[in-house]
């Protein structure tokens, strides 16, 4: 993963055709959907001096991704702790990256069901996509209007 800071990315699963999405409800609580929302989009925080990354709700900034020592993933307030920590690297046998709970030993991983860590690396391809979409905007709030671009021209439309 090339990163240049603070990255805001979609984490998605391409395992058993499922092509999905993790998330984070408003309450904390980690599920697993088809969307490409807000809720979808996590920011990814490098510790320059270990290389491991903190794994936040880009909506709900304060949720941390963590995992336990049972293989349960949830979100926590507590972004100093040792099981909010995750090993990012290329993952050796599929395409996709691998992501390791760095206190636990164990990888992220999606079985169709639910979201957990476990020893074994099946299951445990993920996609970093990023939320920008290519599409970016500046807006003119003294004239309500913005400028926007697409892959193919830019072009300005009234703001939202």
């Amino acid at each position: 993963m090339e990163e240049s800071g603070h990255e805001l990315c979609f984490l998605s699963s391409p395992n058993h055709d499922h092509d999905r999405r993790v998330g984070c409800n408003i309450n904390g609580d980690i599920y697993v959907s088809q969307n490409w929302k807000g809720w979808e989009v996590w920011r990814f925080i490098k510790d320059e001096c270990s290389g491991h990354f903190i794994i936040t709700s880009w909506t709900h900034d304060k949720k941390v991704l963590c995992s336990g020592p049972d293989g349960r993933v949830f979100t926590t307030e507590n972004n100093e702790g040792s099981w909010e920590k995750w090993r990012i690297v290329p993952h050796p046998k599929f395409e996709g990256l691998r992501i390791e709970s760095v206190e636990h030993g164990r990888f992220l991983s999606f079985s169709g069901q639910d979201l957990h860590t476990k020893k074994k690396e099946v299951d445990t391809a993920w996609y970093i996509e990023p939320a920008h979409g290519n599409h970016f905007f500046i807006s003119a709030t003294s004239h309500d209007e913005r400028l926007s671009s697409s892959n193919e021209h830019p072009f300005t439309s009234k703001n939202r």
